[in-house]
C-alpha cells in the first residue's frame, strides 16, 4: 500500500495513462476522451451508474488514470454528488479541495468511474 506515492513508492514511479485529445464542450466528452482499452458500460454494482471497464486482459503496476477534470467545489455541495473526488491541492500541504465532474460535457471519462473503477 503506498502511503505517499508523490515522494516516493515502492512500487516504483507511476506511470500516467493520457486521455484522448477532445474538444471541452462536445456533448460526448467523458466517453470520448477515454483512453485505448477502455470502455464505459453500466455499473454491476446496484445503483452505481456507469463503470470505466478494462478491455485489455492485463494493466501494469503503477497505472494512474486521470487527471479529473470538474468543477471546484465546496464540502457541501460535493456531499451531494457521486462524482465529486477530494484532492490536494497546490496552495499548501493539507490544503484539500472537493472536484464534482458530473458535468460529462466537459469532464473526462474518469467521472464515469468515480464510484469504482472496474476491471473484468
Amino acid at each position: 500500500k503506498c502511503e505517499n506515492f508523490i515522494d516516493s513508492c515502492a512500487h516504483g514511479l507511476p506511470t500516467l495513462v493520457k486521455d484522448c485529445a477532445v474538444e471541452k464542450g462536445h456533448a460526448n466528452h467523458s466517453a470520448l476522451s477515454l483512453s485505448p482499452g477502455s470502455s464505459i458500460r453500466p455499473s454491476g454494482i446496484p445503483e452505481a451508474g456507469l463503470g470505466v471497464w478494462n478491455k485489455v486482459s492485463d494493466l501494469l503496476l503503477g497505472l494512474h488514470f486521470g487527471s479529473y477534470v470538474g468543477q471546484i467545489t465546496d464540502d457541501e455541495e460535493a456531499a451531494k454528488s457521486g462524482y465529486s473526488w477530494l484532492t490536494q491541492i497546490t496552495k499548501g500541504r493539507n490544503c484539500y479541495e472537493y472536484v464534482d465532474g458530473k458535468q460529462r460535457s466537459w469532464a473526462n471519462r474518469i467521472e464515469v468511474s468515480a464510484v469504482s473503477l472496474q476491471m473484468p
